[in-house]
């Protein structure tokens, strides 16, 4: 959703401050120096320009250091970049995708409310509990689930037939309790690991698919 998933300013403030801390790096650092060297090498030889006694001299230890103004601004940029790709990482798509989802009219489709079995192995909640959250969530029109015994379809249906919203005071209760399981992203794989990308284990799929 343009705008609205990815902070735009953030990315634009990395774009600018990597390629802005390059330009400076090669303006008031980098190009000086190599004009500098060249002139010592035409004058007094290749040697020369590589030598310590130019090397070290004031005014080229001066550029040197000029550099790390460039450095400064470029690194800001880089940790700029880390933080919108771990900020895009960890978004709650809950709170940003599903209100313009509504808002336009678009059919949401809820999958993987239980992680595929890691939020069960977390105990953090029951099968019924990340289901009645997933099937509560505003916006989502229709939560899919996998039944792989009678028992565990019997469990969905009753859910279905009999379902009523998940209070408000239950639901922060539930996310409350499931915050220490949340922290170090363990139990969400989805997130931190390719484990359940399916192109990314068939990267055949990206040059087979015909329509």
């Amino acid at each position: 959703i343009p705008g609205r998933e990815w902070k735009d300013g953030l990315l634009k403030f990395s774009f600018w401050s990597l390629n802005g801390g390059l330009m400076m790096m090669c303006v008031l650092s980098l190009l000086p120096v190599g004009l500098m060297q060249t002139w010592a090498s035409v004058e007094h030889g290749y040697w020369y320009a590589r030598s310590s006694e130019f090397m070290q001299t004031p005014l080229m230890q001066n550029l040197r250091w000029m550099r790390m103004l460039g450095d400064t601004v470029f690194a800001i940029g880089a940790v700029a970049f880390v933080w919108f790709a771990i900020n895009l990482m960890l978004t709650k798509r809950e709170k940003e995708v599903l209100p313009i989802a509504l808002q336009e009219g678009t059919a949401v489709l809820g999958m993987k409310s239980m992680a595929a079995g890691l939020i069960l192995k977390s105990r953090a909640a029951s099968a019924v509990e990340c289901l009645r959250y997933a099937m509560s969530v505003p916006g989502v029109s229709v939560t899919i689930t996998g039944c792989d015994g009678e028992g565990v379809l019997e469990q969905a249906l009753h859910l279905a037939i009999d379902f009523r919203p998940m209070p408000e005071d239950e639901r922060k209760a539930l996310l409350a309790r499931t915050v220490p399981a949340a922290q170090n992203g363990k139990w969400e794989r989805f997130k931190t690991t390719h484990e359940f990308d399916g192109t990314e284990q068939h990267k055949q799929w990206l040059t087979s698919a015909q329509l």
